[in-house]
């Protein structure tokens, strides 16, 4: 028997980008590049702006299933640890361990890192900054999900969709841990173990979880997994560790905060791609109806 759950969602005022510089406008351009290389011969140079317009709109209207694949997907992925099973618990162990580690490297790591100051660590910093900064890969996922729609790629749109999963998994668990352990940043020269419960509302006191890491890693983890190539998967996940590196590089995150946030975009990209394989096919269970004080969401289980 399906039940529905029905939630009225309203529009609010957002925010504009901040400014995007030469290295923000290049790695928007980064992210962009598959879709000239899988779009370039579907693209025709006769169609109209006015056709590719229309195009985009015939593409929502056809492709409404992704929204109930990106609302499954989500639940799937924060639920995921309901469903687990010994191995998964053994795969957890490790973690914790390697979690464990890192928590007491937290120190010497950050000793290093201001020790070891350079002009060529200066100038990779932004560029694993910008890799992971929410503000630049929300952007590159909607560009990479249009340009499917545009040019009626399914890999192109895929890709976006699962980009922007990721994007919305990370901030939903990222910002509450974040909120809730009010942990230290190490700029502030408070010690590792500085945690203030709900206090980490503050920039300096949100240095738990290391979202841009989460970010990078899960990205790189779809990329390569959609390009199905060795060197494209060796060059993703290098350029997806220059941002826990410039995190701690720049004295924002400890290593432990990094090594979490890492293995947490990991984590959710593989949920995301292995949900993605196998429901695919799924009938359509989430909706959208214009009301008029809002929308009304309806979502089937």
């Amino acid at each position: 028997m399906n039940s529905a759950a029905i939630f009225n969602v309203r529009f609010r005022n957002f925010r504009s980008l901040p400014g995007l510089n030469c290295l923000n406008t290049a790695y928007i351009l980064f992210l962009l590049l598959p879709a000239v290389t899988y779009s370039q011969d579907q693209i025709r140079t006769s169609d109209s702006f006015i056709n590719k317009f229309r195009s985009i709109n015939n593409g929502i209207a056809e492709d409404k299933s992704d929204f109930s694949l990106l609302i499954g997907s989500v639940g799937h992925t924060l639920s995921s640890p309901l469903h687990w099973h010994s191995e998964d618990f053994i795969t957890l162990c490790g973690f914790a361990v390697m979690v464990s580690a890192s928590f007491l490297l937290d120190d010497e790591t950050r000793i290093i890192m201001l020790k070891n100051r350079a002009k060529i660590y200066d100038k990779l910093a932004p560029v694993g900054f910008s890799y992971g900064a929410p503000q630049y890969a929300a952007p590159g996922a909607v560009a990479f999900y249009l340009a499917g729609l545009i040019a009626e790629n399914s890999w192109l749109r895929t890709t976006g969709l699962m980009m922007t999963e990721s994007l919305i998994t990370i901030g939903i668990i990222q910002i509450p841990a974040r909120i809730i352990a009010g942990r230290a940043r190490p700029l502030t020269g408070d010690k590792n173990t500085s945690f203030e419960l709900f206090k980490g509302v503050g920039q300096f006191r949100s240095s738990f979880i290391s979202g841009h890491s989460a970010i990078a890693f899960a990205f790189s983890t779809i990329l390569a997994d959609q390009i199905n190539n060795t060197w494209a998967s060796i060059g993703l996940y290098t350029l997806a560790s220059l941002t826990p590196l410039s995190r701690l590089y720049d004295d924002k995150h400890w290593l432990s905060d990094t090594v979490i946030g890492s293995a947490m975009g990991v984590f959710i990209a593989n949920s995301i791609l292995n949900y993605h394989k196998s429901n695919s096919g799924n009938e359509e269970k989430a909706s959208l109806v214009p009301i008029l004080n809002g929308i009304l969401f309806t979502y089937r289980f």
